[in-house]
């Protein structure tokens, strides 16, 4: 029997027939009965008519075809439940001033007292004595309470307080390490000492006056030394100072100096206890002494007129003297001119000699 194919849209037709009580297979998507005339012709129908054949189709799903056009939107479903809130955003930007509201309703009367008229009501009850109306508060004017603190002070509402620090303006607490630590002081010195610190040196021209000196090591100095005031005494005194040292000569070459005086000097003569005066002005040496066997010496030379230097032999070793005292000086002079004291001792026969010697000529 011919069978003509009907395409259906949405189904694959298999062709040939199927017998009535087949089962469909498990890849069929749906049983269809059809009809068939005596021409061939097929088509779908659940009964067939006279003279046309029953048969039952297997029909496959096709290809899908091209997507048809958006159906209308449905209705809008119920609203879900809501979400956990998210978290708060950053604040946005502050939104322009609104308009100011209505003016609100006029509010009570004031007193009708004037500021004279509080002021007596109030010295009724504080009394005349209260100073109210006064221009100042405990000699303050207001200015003053209401003013900024000053340097060192710092200021929270009226309360001061020392404003503590190290810079300018600021004030020295008592521990500060400043006031006991040891600085070396710079500037320039003054009063008694001249020259800047930390090496000043006294003032030459400064005239120290020091009721009480104790010393307890030595006092050295390069210059003259004066002591006492110069009165008490017919005639007027020298004002230069002296000097005051020890004195020692170990050897007896010619011409070492034992010491000097305005007028010349002491020297050696080459022996182990000779000594010579060389002068250089006028003169008057005046020494006394003991010999090594005790007795006693004497020595003076002298020559107030004599200007030309000269060299004059003033105690001979042959005296073997073993202490002498020589005055070296000119009594007419005074001042500068009183002279050198020399004070020496020695052993016999040795050329070592010492002592100490006062004298006006630095030495």
């Amino acid at each position: 029997m011919k069978v003509t194919v009907t395409v259906i849209t949405g189904l694959a037709i298999l062709l040939g027939a199927v017998p009535a009580k087949a089962a469909p297979t498990a890849t069929a998507s749906r049983v269809l009965t059809a009809c068939a005339d005596k021409k061939g012709a097929l088509r779908l129908a659940k009964r067939c008519m006279k003279g046309e054949r029953k048969l039952r189709l297997l029909a496959l799903p096709g290809e899908a075809g091209p997507q048809g056009a958006s159906g209308a939107p449905g209705a809008t479903g119920s609203p879900g439940q809501q979400g956990a809130t998210g978290p708060t955003g950053s604040t946005g930007e502050t939104g322009q001033t609104g308009a100011s509201g209505p003016t609100g309703p006029a509010g009570p009367a004031g007193s009708p007292d004037s500021a004279a008229d509080v002021l007596t009501k109030l010295k009724t009850v504080d009394g005349t004595g209260s100073e109210l109306d006064a221009d100042t508060l405990d000699g303050l004017n207001p200015s003053d309470i209401t003013g900024t603190a000053g340097a060192g002070l710092l200021r929270t509402g009226s309360a001061f307080s020392a404003d503590f620090g190290t810079g300018a303006g600021k004030v020295t607490q008592g521990n500060d390490p400043r006031l006991s630590d040891s600085r070396t002081p710079t500037g320039a010195a003054g009063g008694h000492l001249t020259g800047t610190y930390p090496n000043p040196t006294i003032d030459p021209a400064a005239n120290v006056s020091v009721a009480t000196l104790t010393a307890t090591g030595l006092i050295s100095t390069t210059g003259l030394i004066k002591s006492g005031s110069g009165t008490g005494t017919t005639g007027t005194q020298p004002g230069s100072g002296v000097v005051i040292r020890p004195l020692r000569s170990t050897t007896a070459t010619v011409g070492n100096v034992v010491a000097t005086s305005p007028f010349g000097r002491l020297e050696r003569d080459g022996t182990s206890g000779g000594l010579r005066f060389v002068n250089t002005s006028f003169y008057n040496v005046v020494c006394t002494g003991l010999r090594g066997d005790g007795t006693f010496l004497s020595a003076i030379i002298s020559d107030p007129n004599n200007l030309t230097p000269a060299t004059t032999a003033l105690v001979a070793d042959s005296v073997n003297f073993r202490k002498l005292d020589c005055l070296i000086g000119d009594p007419f002079g005074g001042g500068a001119d009183s002279g050198t004291h020399v004070s020496l001792e020695r052993y016999s026969a040795n050329a070592a000699m010492s002592g100490f010697l006062i004298s006006v000529t630095n030495q």
